[in-house]
């Protein structure tokens, strides 16, 4: 429970009108969007933070509000009704949190069986080879979300039970290899920034912004080619 979800039920405390509420989400939505598309951009960092203090502004105000309606009203306060208001957005998240990660298992295999079938000519593919997939994937969505490409494309080529779960075994060993070798990379991109001097292969130490350029120059290049 961190303090924005503590403030943001303390503010909910006390309700403002609706001639003043409704407009002032509006305003407010429009105001935290323009904040995100800001801030993601650099030559709009001046707009970001002018939209981050009427952010700011606008939770200050609704927080005094709110401790000026509550010191008002205090006689009228309910201990039990204030910690279940407290208390409810922790419970709603507890019991919607499985309803959700089903919805998002089941879309994920979905869109895995399609992506099963543009391997299979578009036909569907043996229930064994969904079943071992989905065994070995054992219902992480990131695995599921990620098993498309090549490895998909070895599972439904297996077209058996143990064949799919092979597929998934062998993705999610390359995945793992792919993320070792991204970690060491980012080590020693730490460990040389600032480094002056060339490695055994007479490669410069500090390679700061090398992928970046290089993806950038193999994308011109790609555009060039006119692929």
């Amino acid at each position: 429970m961190g303090l924005g979800a503590f403030l943001e039920c303390f503010v909910s405390l006390e309700v403002l009108p609706l001639y003043l509420e409704f407009p002032l989400l509006v305003f407010t939505a429009f105001v935290a969007m323009l904040d995100a598309f800001a801030k993601n951009h650099d030559e709009l960092k001046p707009a970001a933070r002018l939209t981050s203090i009427v952010l700011v502004l606008i939770g200050v105000t609704l927080l005094f509000v709110s401790i000026e309606g509550l010191v008002d009203n205090k006689a009228n306060l309910d201990g039990r009704d204030v910690l279940n208001q407290f208390l409810l957005p922790m419970w709603l998240t507890i019991g919607a949190v499985p309803y959700v990660y089903a919805v998002a298992l089941w879309a994920g295999y979905e869109s895995l069986m399609i992506n099963f079938k543009i391997w299979n000519d578009r036909q569907r593919v043996p229930l064994r080879v969904g079943l071992g997939a989905a065994v070995e994937l054992r219902g992480s969505l990131v695995d599921v979300a990620g098993f498309r490409g090549m490895a998909a494309r070895r599972a439904v080529e297996s077209n058996s039970f143990a064949g799919a779960r092979a597929a998934v075994r062998e993705f999610k060993e390359q995945r793992a290899a792919d993320r070792t070798t991204r970690a060491a990379a980012r080590r020693r991109l730490e460990q040389n920034t600032g480094v002056v001097g060339v490695d055994e292969d007479g490669l410069v130490l500090d390679r700061r912004e090398f992928r970046e350029t290089k993806e950038s120059l193999e994308w011109l290049a790609s555009c060039q080619r006119g692929t």
